[in-house]
């Protein structure tokens, strides 16, 4: 008994090593193919194209934009934006629900220094539906500029915290059509 124990938790501890080695690899394997299509700009981008707009709100506020609803499931990898001000920003994940709108991911505070086109990846990869909503709550003002009349991005009265909702007529800004210079990149199921 005692030969079978010992060949048993050896055969335990090769298959442990061997699973390591091959979740080793499958990570490197998957970073390096994410790496690929960020450096290719082969992700799927959602948002208001990323280019110099004129007007800023200087007060804090977060942003759902209405315009461009996630098509198709798949997973969101970055944020990207063109900063008029640098400001911090933290990206959160909607689904709409019997008219209203409920948190469901938000990712960490993303800081965003640099004037110009900004990317940052998420520390995790987050999975989305088909119908789901991007917001963007800025957390002193809202560095990206934007231009009124060609979307329609609306914003609550007050920031909306991971689980909580809003109802679509609790909106803000529907009469402005605001398009913002920010969007999100990922992989959908096209």
């Amino acid at each position: 008994i005692s030969a079978l124990d010992t060949e048993k938790n050896s055969r335990v501890k090769e298959s442990s090593v061997l699973r390591n080695q091959v979740r080793k690899f499958v990570q490197r394997e998957i970073t390096g193919l994410k790496k690929f299509l960020v450096e290719g700009g082969l992700l799927d981008y959602i948002g208001g194209e990323l280019v110099p707009r004129n007007k800023v709100d200087d007060t804090p506020k977060t942003i759902i934009d209405l315009h461009n609803k996630i098509s198709s499931p798949g997973v969101l990898t970055s944020v990207g934006a063109y900063v008029v001000k640098p400001s911090t920003v933290k990206v959160k994940v909607l689904r709409y629900i019997e008219n209203k709108f409920f948190v469901v991911w938000e990712s960490n505070s993303i800081r965003m220094n640099l004037v110009g086109l900004n990317r940052h990846q998420f520390v995790d990869s987050v999975s989305v539906e088909k119908g789901d909503f991007i917001a963007y709550e800025f957390i002193n003002n809202v560095g990206v500029g934007f231009s009124e009349g060609t979307a329609d991005s609306r914003y609550p009265e007050k920031p909306l915290k991971l689980g909580e909702s809003v109802h679509f007529n609790e909106l803000l800004g529907a009469k402005e059509k605001r398009a913002y210079s920010i969007g999100v990149y990922g992989l959908l199921n096209q």
